[in-house]
């Protein structure tokens, strides 16, 4: 009885060709995306999607994109210099992700799967209507009135990965996997972040 409820296969074989989709947190000390100021934590949310496809019984490579929502954030201590003078307030913003890795995991189990990995790939940080306010008196905030405008800065990103898969069907199943960002660009961050995915899986492609 145990055999007819086990999944026939599992994703780690050999020829497993996996669709993942789904949610994704991630938490991040974020710096100004203008000038020099303190760095502050907050989360963003999002949505991934991928492909991998199974070399070997314990080995596969990925692809992933990702994408995060737009979310508030607000650095004390941030000095603008412009040929006017230097500036030093809270800078407020929008600040979003997006990016894409390929990598390769080590996988192991059948209906429970371990996998651990890295990933490389490329980021982008997207800074959105940025100010510096002068916020020396709380009751009375006021801009400086800098045309900042947006920015965005592109860089390489690195990402160690490590998580647990459950094998729900023979095509179907559902993992989390975390892993560390690390933004390797100007400016730079580090990032934990926590994709929840479903996946399908195809056998026998490309053996």
């Amino acid at each position: 009885m145990l055999m007819i409820a086990m999944p026939v296969a599992a994703l780690g074989d050999r020829g497993a060709f996996s669709v993942d989709g789904g949610g994704v947190l991630s938490a991040a000390r974020v710096p100004p995306g203008v000038g020099n100021g303190d760095s502050v934590f907050g989360s963003v949310a999002g949505v991934t999607l991928g492909a991998r496809y199974a070399f070997r019984n314990d080995l596969e490579v990925s692809a992933n994109g990702v994408w995060f929502q737009e979310e508030p954030f607000y650095n004390d201590n941030t000095s603008v210099t412009t040929p006017d003078g230097v500036f030093v307030g809270q800078a407020q913003n929008r600040v979003g992700r997006l990016g894409a890795t390929i990598g390769a995991h080590y996988v192991t189990g059948l209906v429970w799967r371990l996998r651990v990995g890295a990933e490389v790939g490329w980021s982008r940080l997207v800074f959105r209507h940025l100010h510096l306010v002068d916020v020396s008196d709380p009751t009375s905030p006021r801009s400086f009135g800098l045309r900042l405008g947006d920015r965005t800065v592109d860089g390489i990103v690195v990402a160690p990965v490590a998580g647990v898969e459950w094998i729900a069907t023979d095509h179907l199943s559902f993992a989390i996997t975390p892993r560390i960002y690390f933004l390797l660009g100007e400016p730079t961050m580090t990032a934990f972040t926590v994709p929840i995915t479903v996946s399908w899986s195809w056998y026998g492609w490309f053996r």
